[in-house]
């Protein structure tokens, strides 16, 4: 199966995760990959919770700058590097075959401002389709062109947001 979960709207990481302990919990082996983000630079509780139960299962790979988040418009050499590094992390997975799940987090959003190319995203979706791999793509925006790739395309829609109002993130609520 091929996700997609995109969107303005919040959830679509917190989608995959909650999709992914699903498998964690049938004893699949998972692997999440995260564009853009790392420890550092963005918080979550819930891969927190997930490091702390050393799971011989999960494994998670970030691929995000120390500090801050890509700039789309104009993004600098270490992000294009850092995208280039988590495409051909993913293409080691599913060569060596080390997973059942796979997570890509924010990898639309890379494919929507050209960091990643289309090539690429059909080159991962066929290379898990013939290895029997569950897929999981997330990020903001979306390409309509990868929609015939997708057997399941969620999109998450921002109707209301606390931070229209200058309400900040609440822990264990958004992050």
């Amino acid at each position: 199966m091929i996700l997609a979960f995109y969107g303005s709207g919040k959830g679509k990481t917190t989608s995959a995760v909650g999709t992914l302990l699903r498998s964690l919990n049938l004893d699949k082996q998972v692997v999440l990959i995260q564009l853009y983000k790392n420890v550092n630079n963005m918080k979550s509780n819930e891969l927190e919770f997930l490091k702390k139960l050393k799971l011989s299962n999960f494994t998670l790979m970030q691929f995000g700058k120390e500090k801050g988040w890509v700039n789309f418009k104009k993004p600098s050499n270490e992000d294009t590097k850092l995208t280039k590094k988590a495409v051909r992390a993913v293409s080691t997975i599913i060569k060596k075959n080390q997973a059942d799940v796979l997570v890509i987090d924010e990898i639309l959003l890379s494919h929507y401002y050209g960091l990643c190319s289309k090539e690429d995203i059909l080159n991962i979706i066929q290379s898990c389709n013939e290895n029997k791999i569950d897929l999981i793509l997330t990020g903001r925006k979306m390409r309509k062109s990868l929609l015939e790739h997708m057997d399941l395309v969620t999109e998450m829609k921002s109707i209301k947001h606390p931070f229209e109002k200058k309400i900040p993130a609440k822990e264990g609520i958004d992050f």
